[in-house]
């Protein structure tokens, strides 16, 4: 309804302030249906000819008439304007005994200039739909247009509308708020039904609206008897003050529905815990779709209607304690409805409302009205497990039963999580090297810890050691297989019928290959064991890596081999040191895992120098003695 309250609500909560609002997208209207029943015949032409004030308003208004009762339908799309002045001036012409319905739907950005308080002559319903509004208080000083104008609005019905207000109009407001008339702050005191759905308002700081409550005249009361529903709806720009000022002074004897559904309420007002002190025939307040968890209601008696209805469905309880279950008996002239909240039913949590369910079979034992029976229906949401199952048929042992199912079931998947990291763990421990050449070789990732290489100026990455009659198997097989151009791993090879230098002895060109070989690679075999130069091949490449003190020989197992044919410090790097079988899978990693270089080359200090230079002549005079 537009009462006082709207103007205080739509006026005066804009006081010191400016809202400009975009607007909305439009909804379907759950208004009414101001069209009517009645024959239609297009009069336009003939009731707008009346003057050049109704140019306007002929362009975008059907009129319906039947009798001397007329319906005005208006669509203002986003190159118009409505003008309510305009419209007022064709009802002046109208009979007084006629009644006016204006129903306005704009689009895309539609505009009316629409002043409180609504007035017009004859008009009993207004309508708007998806406006944007502007010129709202552009009446509140010019008393005399107000009084000359019957009230005689009974419905108002405003749905996706924003409110655009003047900055300078609010400040004279507040400057100038004494000298507002009666008839302007209390609005159409004739109204029956205000709906005010999704309309943008907003709220006035605590100190503004505080400051106008102390200075309100407590004698200036406006009696609203008329007034049956009052709806603010779809809004989270409700002040918390709305409620204050609605039974501030302002007087509803009639009042029987009161809609707050959507408004984002947390708690139940103050001003409705006691329903009925200020709305003696209230018979339903709607707070549905909110976020309450608790609610507190009183009945002393105020009030001559016997039921009402108190509609608390979509919010969030969850439980009700021993408090809400006595609000339930106590309040004897409403039913409070829970029904459709996530209510939950967790073994650590045997909530009292579970208990009293338990405990009474039926709301007469229980000592609650008839109409509660629903309570022993209510169905539990949360947790999944028991979500649907009634909460007046579950016990401590079904609950809890069902709880420890759960923890066995989430002891049984943590345990296999755990067993399945260790298998991890220990796959990753037992074949660390294999993974460790695998990402290198094919996935081009170097793992942490990899040895230090400071060798990276020799002239070839590796010299084969191997017998003549495994020529065929080296340099068809195993040096095509490193040498491999434009690849990451093309080695450079240092090969006896290719780089040994000529004219020179044979023992020389093996000491200074070994020498200038990153490493010295064994291939194998009974062959290879029965070579004399492969053997000094061998005692070169062992010499070798004990001078660089790192893994200088890679062997290559190329047949298995007997080690009782074997030499002993031969025998004992076949023992100790890891070999690469030509058969294995992974020969091509390993092999070219081994020879390559992973690390970026150390640059020794002079120091260290000496000092390797020292050692190494140490070793070379043991080895010679």
């Amino acid at each position: 309804m537009v009462l006082k309250i709207i103007s205080v609500v739509f006026g005066f909560t804009f006081i010191c302030g400016c809202i400009v609002c975009k607007t909305p997208p439009i909804k379907e209207s759950l208004g009414h249906n101001i069209s009517g029943n009645n024959d239609r015949n297009n009069l336009s032409d003939q009731i707008f000819s009346d003057g050049n004030y109704t140019s306007q308003i002929q362009k975008m208004c059907d009129i319906n008439s039947k009798k001397q009762n007329y319906t005005v339908i208006c669509s203002v799309d986003k190159n118009s304007v409505f003008e309510f002045t305009k419209f007022r001036e064709w009802s002046k012409l109208k009979p007084n005994s006629s009644t006016i319905s204006l129903s306005i739907t704009c689009s895309e950005g539609g505009v009316i200039k629409l002043p409180w308080p609504f007035r017009s002559f004859n008009l009993v319903r207004l309508f708007v739909l998806g406006c944007l509004v502007r010129e709202f208080f552009i009446e509140v000083f010019d008393t005399e247009i107000i009084k000359r104008i019957p009230d005689k609005l009974k419905h108002v019905e405003i749905v996706d509308t924003n409110i655009e207000i003047d900055f300078k109009e609010s400040m004279q407001i507040s400057v100038n708020f004494s000298e507002i008339s009666a008839e302007y702050k209390c609005g159409p005191l004739n109204l029956r039904t205000y709906i005010a759905r999704n309309v943008s308002v907003a709220s006035v700081s605590d100190i503004q609206l505080s400051a106008y409550r102390s200075t309100h005249d407590p004698s200036n009361t406006c009696r609203y008897k008329a007034a049956e529903i009052y709806e603010l709806s779809d809004t989270n720009e409700l002040s918390k003050f709305e409620l204050p000022m609605l039974t501030d002074n302002l007087y509803f004897p009639n009042l029987k529905v009161i809609n707050y559904t959507n408004t984002g309420h947390t708690d139940i007002p103050n001003e409705l815990v006691d329903w009925r002190k200020e709305f003696p025939k209230l018979e339903k307040l709607d707070l549905s779709h909110n976020d309450l968890s608790r609610f507190h209601f009183k009945d002393v008696g105020y009030g001559t209607t016997p039921t009402g209805y108190i509609n608390l469905q979509y919010n969030n309880i969850q439980s009700l304690s021993e408090t809400e279950i006595k609000s339930l008996s106590l309040l004897k002239s409403a039913l409070i409805d829970i029904r459709n909240n996530p209510f939950k039913c967790e073994c650590n949590e045997i909530t009292y409302f579970n208990q009293f369910l338990l405990q009474n079979d039926g709301p007469v034992a229980a000592g609650l009205r008839a109409d509660y029976e629903y309570l022993w229906d209510i169905k539990c949401v949360q947790p999944p497990r028991l979500a649907g199952r009634k909460i007046s048929e579950l016990n401590k042992s079904i609950l809890c039963d069902a709880d420890v199912s759960i923890y066995v079931a989430q002891i049984a998947t943590l345990s296999t999580v755990v067993i399945i990291l260790l298998i991890i763990i220990v796959l990753i421990t037992r074949y660390r090297k294999d993974i460790r050449i695998i990402f290198f070789t094919r996935l081009n990732i170097i793992l942490p810890c990899q040895p230090k290489e400071d060798n990276a100026h020799k002239k070839f990455d590796a010299f084969i050691s191997y017998s003549s009659a495994d020529t065929e198997w080296v340099l068809k097989t195993l040096a095509p297989g490193l040498e491999v151009e434009e690849s990451d791993f093309n080695f450079k090879l240092c090969l006896h019928h290719r780089d040994f230098e000529v004219g020179s002895y044979i023992s020389d060109n093996i000491i200074s290959s070994v020498e200038n070989s990153r490493h010295t690679i064994l291939v194998v075999s009974r062959h290879f064991l029965q070579s004399e130069w492969c053997v000094l091949e061998f005692r070169t490449a062992l010499h070798q890596s004990l001078l660089e003190k790192r893994k200088h020989m890679v062997i290559i197992l190329l047949e298995d081999v007997t080690l009782t044919d074997v030499e002993a410090d031969f025998r004992r790097c076949l023992q100790t040191m890891t070999f690469i079988k030509a058969d294995d899978k992974l020969f091509w990693d390993r092999i070219r895992y081994a020879l390559a270089k992973k690390s970026r080359p150390v640059r020794s200090s002079p120091s260290v120098h000496i000092k390797k230079s020292t050692v190494n002549s140490d070793v070379m005079s043991v080895v010679i003695s």
